[in-house]
């Protein structure tokens, strides 16, 4: 979610995920007659080829796109936001947007394609660099893994973010933390420098 959300493509999100929503997102319609019978058949026998849904009876089980009952069930809960986990969840996106529309965006100005690099960092570990339209390049390390990696600082540039402090105070022992991203910035041509934030996940 970090990468992203601070990556430079426009980050894609599908609704209630910025607060973890567990609402479905059922397929439905308001269909009549004929056609919504066929709808309902059709995307019931959809599932067949799935071993779960071999029976006709679990077929049926398939939510009715056509009842009015799929709808209501794929809204989305905004009461939900009240529970601690949900809360904190969208506080993480807002935070994140906040650092790419601060941060990486106004360095996009004029780019028609962005030029990419990227490696891989031992086992789960993984680099990327993208030339920005300032002149600058914009490199996420990540660390997928549960295990330490290492890295060579030098070669990160200037910090502006990490997952969290224990991540940012590893960067200075050439280390990435597990489950960890840090993001920065090389040969910047804006004046203002970067501020380090570190966040710490729900």
């Amino acid at each position: 979610m970090e990468i992203l959300l601070l990556a430079p493509a426009p980050p894609l999100l599908f609704m209630g995920e910025e607060f973890g929503a567990t609402s479905p997102f059922l397929f439905f319609c308001d269909f009549q007659g004929d056609l919504a019978s066929s709808v309902t058949t059709g995307r019931r026998n959809e599932f067949a080829r799935f071993s779960q849904f071999r029976s006709i009876e679990t077929r049926h089980q398939i939510p009715d796109p056509n009842a009015e009952e799929s709808f209501h069930r794929s809204k989305l809960n905004w009461d939900s936001l009240t529970d601690e986990s949900h809360a904190s969840w969208l506080q993480l996106y807002r935070k994140l947007l906040s650092i790419r529309r601060r941060v990486v965006a106004p360095r996009l100005a004029g780019v028609a394609s962005v030029s990419t690099r990227y490696s891989k960092l031992q086992n789960l570990g993984l680099a990327v660099d993208w030339n920005l339209g300032d002149g600058s390049v914009l490199k996420l390390c990540a660390n997928l893994g549960r295990d330490w990696l290492t890295t060579r600082m030098s070669q990160l540039g200037g910090p502006f973010y990490s997952s969290s402090q224990e991540a940012a105070n590893a960067l200075l022992h050439n280390r990435l933390a597990p489950c960890s991203l840090s993001g920065s910035f090389k040969h910047a041509t804006t004046a203002n420098p970067c501020r380090v934030v570190a966040l710490t996940g729900p």
